[in-house]
């Protein structure tokens, strides 16, 4: 875990020095920070907080939409479905007490619900997305660097513990910035020479997304840049297959030119054969010789012999 992010103890309002030292302390807020990248974990002063699968939903389904009111009823909705039980309402409300104990108060009551506001808790998504953004504008050696770190961030599938269709599109946005940033490294590390370094990550990246284009180009690049020209020529055509097989399409157009300058690669490197057709000093075919040989007198005619005239 990088503790560099994790923030320090903020007062919630301006402390008068002469108010004494036991009040200042009352109005510090605890430093709360959440890992969603994984395994929901909280985090408060530097300290693991141990928290039960309800209160961990919960507060996964505060922090989808961090710094915005979520009503009561929607809370309910994220954690049981679209048909929670008489007693939702009631158990959100005493869900929210409990996490109040454990992290402070980060929780904010507003009408007709509850909501975290922004800042109040260090999130280990937001940071990921700003260094996967960091990286994006970042010369090759610091953008290498940018997403390393953000790829250590990364520990499993966001929200585990939330179902429905807003926790779905929010993983499957985290999950995008993770393939971007793995394909990004990819490239910067390309741009400083260091195909081979790449070939195993890439390897894994297109087996994971089998029918995402940018993973295979890249893969093709770090094999041919690694002396490996039919294996990249091989990725290609396997390539194409699934998506023919599966889709009906063809690679797109950078994909297919990056596959012609590969195959003109290989015809220059080819030593011109000889044309179509049987070589000039091709030895001559050998002819059948298949009638037995001449004999120097008939066989097996006596009789014939005999009564034949004898020539004059």
């Amino acid at each position: 875990m990088d503790a560099a992010w994790i923030p320090q103890r903020t007062a919630v309002g301006p402390i008068d020095p002469s108010m004494g030292t036991a009040l200042a302390s009352a109005v510090v807020r605890k430093a709360v920070r959440v890992l969603l990248l994984g395994p929901l974990e909280a985090v408060v002063d530097g300290a693991a907080v141990r928290l039960t699968g309800r209160q961990r939903a919960l507060l996964a389904a505060l922090l989808l939409d961090a710094g915005c009111v979520v009503s009561v009823e929607r809370l309910a909705e994220r954690l049981w479905g679209a048909d929670p039980p008489p007693s939702a309402a009631p158990r959100v409300r005493a869900l929210v007490t409990e996490l109040r104990r454990a992290l402070g108060e980060a929780i904010v009551t507003r009408s007709p619900g509850y909501l975290i506001p922004e800042g109040a808790v260090e999130v280990d998504a937001d940071a990921f997305g700003a260094l996967v953004g960091q990286a994006g504008g970042a010369e090759p050696e610091e953008a290498v660097a940018a997403y390393d770190r953000a790829l250590e961030l990364w520990r499993g599938d966001p929200y585990p513990d939330l179902g429905g269709p807003v926790a779905e599109a929010e993983r499957h946005r985290l999950d995008e910035l993770r393939i971007q940033a793995i394909e990004g490294r990819a490239q910067a590390q390309l741009e400083l020479g260091r195909h081979q370094a790449v070939v195993a990550g890439l390897t894994r990246l297109v087996a994971e997304q089998p029918l995402r284009e940018r993973p295979y180009g890249l893969l093709m690049l770090a094999l041919h840049r690694d002396g490996r020209l039919p294996e990249a020529l091989r990725v290609y055509r396997e390539f194409r297959d699934r998506l023919v097989r599966e889709l009906g399409v063809e690679p797109g157009k950078d994909l297919q030119s990056l596959h012609q300058r590969l195959l003109a690669e290989t015809a220059e490197a080819e030593p011109p054969g000889e044309p179509p057709g049987e070589p000039a000093d091709a030895p001559a075919a050998p002819v059948p010789r298949q009638l037995p040989p001449v004999t120097g007198h008939f066989v097996g005619r006596e009789a014939e012999l005999r009564a034949a005239p004898a020539a004059p």
